[in-house]
């Protein structure tokens, strides 16, 4: 992250000094990363006003407001903005994959160990507590509940005289419909997702996510200025928390798909790659019927990097196959961790069988989870998005180590 890092200091050095309204708004998933990035903008502005010799936060404003998930008795999204956004930059942080039940299933957890069965008023107490639990808006919100609300948001700001309506929503909704299949009669749902979000964001401003599912799919954000946030950042800190240097360490991609990108992230930073090749039964879901890898990873240190987890179907496949070309160690860096249906009790699995040859998991905070095994890493997106936001408010251009798109280079 030394370069993000640089990028970030020549905003102290910026000469061309002007009110920063800047109004970052965060929902119940994205406190994590709204509170980082306001503390570091706010800093650099700071740093800025002493070289000018101005009092630090006197010539600029940064603010954050939460907005929470409230519903009608009819289950519709109610949305109340209760602080002014007139004329200001307003940025929406969005994670609508955040699951609050996770958060309630913890919590249920803890009041296990807080409260013992043999005292009937402690069971009584504990009942009623975890009805609250189970009442609350956020933990009955669906995905869809979710992202309905957070347009309605961005239509507020926009309503409400914001100077600019920008949403920073760092896994992409419905960005894995992004085809149709022969023979069926299927929506293309990122096209649909992407006017609507042009629209609510004056078609002019800013939409930014992080590691598009498919990075031809930025198309149907044509209305908007979209920027898709590449993880080379991700795997540089992979590397650099494992081995700092290693002659033995290859990069492979999860499947053919990501080949490309694991090229040029892999000439970027100087890395071997391998190939990996795998074909699908079509007729039960999420089912892969072979896995193949070419190259030989005989003692290596592989790192594998993947878009997204979800059921992990195709991830175990892989590892199993790899695991039986001996590697010295297996380490993954995955940028959207979802984990649905039984993935925790599959990876587990393969993890006992491989006798220590897999070690970690390294992720970004692109979706807010309440619980992770010990295994599992978190590398956080704070600066590059930070970096992202002074670089548009000064107008600057965001270069490739801002966003590394690797198709377009």
């Amino acid at each position: 992250m030394k370069r993000i890092d640089t990028q970030l200091a020549k905003f102290v050095r910026w000469e061309n000094a002007k009110t920063f309204w800047l109004h970052l708004i965060w929902t119940p998933d994205t406190i994590h990363i709204v509170e980082e990035v306001r503390d570091l903008i706010q800093g650099l502005l700071d740093l800025h006003s002493i070289n000018k010799n101005w009092h630090p936060s006197t010539k600029y404003n940064v603010t954050t407001w939460s907005v929470e998930y409230w519903k009608f008795a009819s289950w519709e999204a109610e949305v109340t903005i209760d602080q002014s956004v007139r004329w200001k930059h307003v940025y929406l942080f969005s994670d609508p994959n955040w699951d609050a039940r996770s958060k309630n299933t913890d919590l249920k957890r803890k009041l296990n160990e807080l409260f013992s069965n043999d005292d009937i008023n402690n069971v009584n107490l504990k009942s009623e507590l975890e009805k609250l639990l189970l009442n609350t808006d956020s933990a009955n919100m669906s995905f869809n509940d979710k992202l309905i609300h957070d347009l309605l948001t961005l239509e507020a700001i926009k309503d409400h005289w914001a100077q600019t309506t920008n949403l920073v929503m760092s896994c992409m909704a419905y960005a894995r419909q992004d085809k149709t299949t022969p023979n069926k009669r299927q929506p293309i749902s990122i096209n649909i997702l992407g006017k609507i979000i042009a629209d609510l964001t004056w078609n002019t401003w800013y939409c930014i996510t992080t590691n598009l599912h498919n990075s031809a799919s930025k198309s149907a954000f044509s209305g908007t200025q979209f920027i898709n946030l590449y993880t080379w950042w991700l795997i540089e800190e992979a590397i650099n928390d494992l081995w700092k240097s290693s002659d033995n360490l290859v990069l492979s991609p999860a499947d053919v798909w990501w080949m490309k990108t694991i090229e040029e992230i892999s000439k970027e930073l100087k890395l071997k790659h391998i190939t990996v090749v795998k074909s699908r039964d079509y007729s039960s879901d999420n089912e892969v019927s072979e896995m193949s890898v070419y190259w030989d990873i005989e003692w290596k240190d592989v790192l594998i990097h993947d878009d997204m987890l979800d059921t992990w179907w195709t991830m175990v496949t892989l590892l199993e196959k790899m695991l039986e070309k001996n590697p010295k160690s297996i380490n993954l860096v995955i940028t959207h961790w979802m984990f649905n249906k039984n993935a925790y009790s599959k990876l587990q699995e393969v993890i006992d069988k491989s006798n220590g040859i897999i070690k970690n998991i390294y992720i970004s905070d692109s979706i807010n989870k309440e619980w992770l095994p010990d295994y599992v890493k978190v590398i956080k997106s704070n600066k590059i998005i930070t970096n992202v936001i002074t670089n548009i408010f000064k107008w600057y251009s965001i270069d490739r180590w801002d966003n590394t798109d690797y198709t377009d280079i």
